[in-house]
């Protein structure tokens, strides 16, 4: 967060490659500015737990191929592969330019 009046960051992942279509993300700069409105509350155990999720009607499968590529990959292997598209795309803008 570089600009002091922004509160909020969402991103569709999936724009930037190497993430299911349907999987995003929302952060906040901080807890105060999550609304409210968007935190619910539920018994578990006889305890309040806030919650917070965007909920959308659609399945799980994004989000756990999402984790098994996180896992599989890794920090290196997403750096590895954003390296090779880079080469990749320069070895094409140079052939384009012959």
């Amino acid at each position: 967060f570089r600009l002091p009046l922004v509160k909020s960051i969402n991103v569709s992942g999936h724009k930037y490659g190497l993430v299911y279509a349907g999987v995003g993300w929302a952060i906040w700069r901080t807890k105060q500015d999550l609304p409210e409105e968007l935190i619910f509350h539920i018994n578990y155990l006889g305890a309040d737990q806030p919650t917070f999720t965007l909920n959308f009607s659609k399945g799980a499968s994004q989000i756990i191929a999402q984790y098994y590529q996180l896992i599989r990959l890794g920090f290196e292997g997403y750096r590895n592969i954003m390296r090779n598209c880079a080469a990749n795309a320069k070895a094409l803008a140079d052939g384009l330019v012959r």
